[in-house]
C-alpha cells in the first residue's frame, strides 16, 4: 500500500485515491476511519518522528472527534484541506526557549444549497473540513 506524505499535497493525494473507490469500499474505509483514527492515519500517512509521536500521544476524545470529523466527510466524499505553516515539518523538532507549542484546529462548514435542490423540497447540501496545524 503507498502511503502518503503527511502534507496538503499528500492529503488531496490521498482524497483522489479514496474518492475513487466503489461506494462500498469508501464506506469501510470511512468506517475504519471513525473507529480508530490513529490506526487509519499510521496506515495511509508518512509521519516525522515528532509528528508519530504527537499522534500517539493525542488524547483519545481528540482522536474520537477528528475520527468521527474526517470519516462524515470522507464518507461524504467532501473536501477536507490541510493548512500547515511554512517550514512546519521541522518545527516541532526545535527546543530551546521560547518551547514550540503545536495548535490543531479544525473548521466544519456546511452549507445548504437550495438553488442546486434534487427537486423543490429537497435541498443539496455540502461541505468543506478545514484542519489547520500551527506553531507557537
Amino acid at each position: 500500500m503507498n502511503k502518503y506524505t503527511f502534507t496538503p499535497n499528500g492529503l488531496q493525494r490521498l482524497l483522489v485515491f479514496l474518492y475513487g473507490l466503489p461506494d462500498d469500499e469508501l464506506q469501510a474505509e470511512a468506517e475504519a476511519l471513525r473507529l480508530n483514527f490513529k490506526a487509519w492515519m499510521i496506515r495511509y500517512f508518512e509521519f516525522s518522528p515528532s509528528q508519530l509521536l504527537y499522534l500517539q500521544d493525542m488524547e483519545e476524545i481528540l482522536a474520537r472527534y477528528f475520527g468521527t470529523v474526517c470519516g462524515f466527510y470522507v464518507d461524504a466524499r467532501w473536501p477536507i484541506t490541510l493548512i500547515k505553516e511554512e517550514g512546519s515539518a521541522g518545527a516541532a523538532e526545535r527546543l530551546g526557549d521560547p518551547p514550540v507549542w503545536k495548535i490543531v484546529r479544525s473548521e466544519d462548514v456546511l452549507n445548504p444549497d437550495n438553488a442546486r435542490s434534487i427537486s423543490d423540497t429537497d435541498p443539496v447540501v455540502t461541505g468543506q473540513l478545514r484542519i489547520e496545524i500551527v506553531y507557537l
